[in-house]
């Protein structure tokens, strides 16, 4: 178990619900007691999980929290402004209390990961 767990970390992805790869999330939407995974193929699924048990989890694997109702996976940002994230097929809102925290998180990102952002 501690061997499969360091892979992952050095891997950057974890199994979410013994089922999905993080990499595959696009972004997770709040439904209440539940995250709503939005996968990268299209589908959907729901997980019994806070948004903050969800956001410490997954914060190592590239995921950041923006709103109050929506954890996004970095490495699928399509476009960055101060009030919106623009995630494949869908934009999604920047928290007003939370946009200095999200810059700063995700010029990081962009640093580690030699991407342009």
């Amino acid at each position: 178990m501690m061997l499969e767990t360091a892979c992952h970390i050095l891997e950057k992805y974890v199994m979410i619900d013994g089922l999905f790869n993080s990499r595959d999330v696009l972004y997770i939407k709040s439904e209440h007691n539940y995250g709503k995974l939005i996968l990268s193929n299209g589908k959907t699924h729901m997980v019994r999980a806070s948004m903050k048990q969800l956001e410490e989890k997954l914060a190592r694997y590239n995921f950041l929290r923006i709103h109050r109702g929506y954890i996004v996976n970095m490495d699928w940002i399509e476009e960055f402004s101060e009030e919106k994230v623009q995630m494949p097929g869908e934009k999604l809102p920047i928290a007003i209390r939370l946009r200095g925290k999200v810059k700063r998180e995700y010029k990081e990102y962009c640093k580690k990961n030699a991407r342009y952002c």
